[in-house]
């Protein structure tokens, strides 16, 4: 008996001398001082004031440091991303997480600038119960608005020209804007096989109308895939009034600006009376579209475009914008097809950097 109660002894002093069970401590909502973002000066003992300069400091931390993130500006999203942590005893954050995010990479990038806050060279002042330090909970929203940027007096193009977008009077040609359109009516040569094919549609061709009047040509989108004896018409077209142009007036100077100008393949066939028709239909159909995005009706919208786009399947300018309408609508599927598509059609470099942050 003695060796048994002996043999007990042993064992409860085993268990008395183990190593105890690390229980992690309490992580509280709400305490009596809640903590609170560094850089403010208790000076005036109002608890009131100090907290409100700490959250004033712990919001221009965030925002100064917060970069929105493109695809998120592309799309149009805005909103709150809500974020949680714990301020731990010793003034660092731990725990961080998104509780409710909106679009993209807003709350990704939200929690980004939130972590860096363990890198400050001051920690938070920690929450206090009873004037002990504790763990707590702290929840902040962080809002996301694109800002309306005011658009630049000018741009630097990648020639190093300065390309002004504001100005007091446009480049003009010197004969009138009616005199310009009646020049391309009647000097416009359809290609060979153009009438017979009833080929139809628009070249837009992009100029630099410099400050002492010189046209110069930078690009040519053919928005209805006609090929390249359509776009070198347009080019000689557009060329042809170079010395016709008065550069647009900024303040007391002139500046160089640039002009974009739509030319227009209509062949003047009996037989090809049906291409006209639908082309006329569809024009109307993508304006009638336009009004309806803009009113937001955007579904309507997008049915009066893919009529459009159901006659003229190769008509780049109409895909891109049914694209642009399901992305307002973050239909990001179809609008990656559409996009690719019109990229395709009108290879213009502006898809190069939008596609791969829209479309994985």
């Amino acid at each position: 008996m003695k060796y048994l109660l002996g043999w007990a002894c042993f064992m409860l002093s085993t268990i008395c001398f183990a190593q105890p069970e690390v229980v992690e401590e309490e992580i509280f909502n709400v305490v009596q001082e809640m903590p609170m973002f560094p850089g403010c000066v208790d000076s005036t003992g109002n608890l009131a004031e100090l907290k409100s300069c700490a959250d004033k400091k712990m919001l221009s931390f965030m925002y100064s440091n917060l970069q929105y993130p493109e695809i998120d500006r592309i799309k149009g999203n805005e909103g709150t991303v809500v974020l949680q942590f714990v301020v731990e005893k010793d003034g660092t954050i731990s725990n961080s997480k998104i509780v409710r995010d909106r679009g993209e990479k807003l709350g990704q990038e939200a929690l980004r600038v939130l972590n860096q806050m363990n890198e400050m060279a001051d920690r938070w002042t920690p929450g206090k119960q009873k004037g002990v330090p504790v763990r707590v909970y702290f929840t902040l929203p962080v809002k996301f608005k694109i800002q309306e940027i005011e658009e630049p007096d000018f741009i630097i193009n990648e020639k190093g020209d300065s390309i002004w977008v504001r100005y007091s009077s446009p480049a003009v040609y010197k004969s009138g804007e009616e005199e310009l359109a009646k020049y391309i009516d009647q000097s416009l040569q359809y290609p060979n096989e153009g009438q017979d094919s009833c080929r139809i549609g628009i070249v837009e061709v992009n100029s630099i109308i410099r400050e002492n009047g010189d046209l110069e040509i930078t690009d040519v989108v053919d928005y209805s895939k006609l090929g390249i004896d359509y776009q070198f018409e347009a080019i000689r077209l557009i060329n042809a009034t170079n010395g016709s142009w008065t550069a647009a007036d900024y303040s007391t100077r002139k500046v160089n600006t640039t002009r974009a100008m739509r030319i227009t393949f209509r062949p003047n066939l009996v037989a090809c009376g049906n291409v006209i028709n639908d082309f006329e239909e569809s024009d109307k159909l993508v304006d009638e579209a336009s009004i309806l995005i803009q009113q937001e009706k955007t579904e309507e919208g997008i049915a009066k475009l893919t009529e459009a786009i159901n006659k003229f399947p190769e008509n780049g300018e109409y895909i891109s914008m049914r694209g642009q309408a399901y992305l307002n609508m973050q239909k990001t599927e179809e609008a990656c097809a559409d996009l690719r598509k019109a990229k395709e059609i009108l290879v213009v470099s502006w898809y190069d950097s939008l596609i791969p942050l829209l479309c994985k």
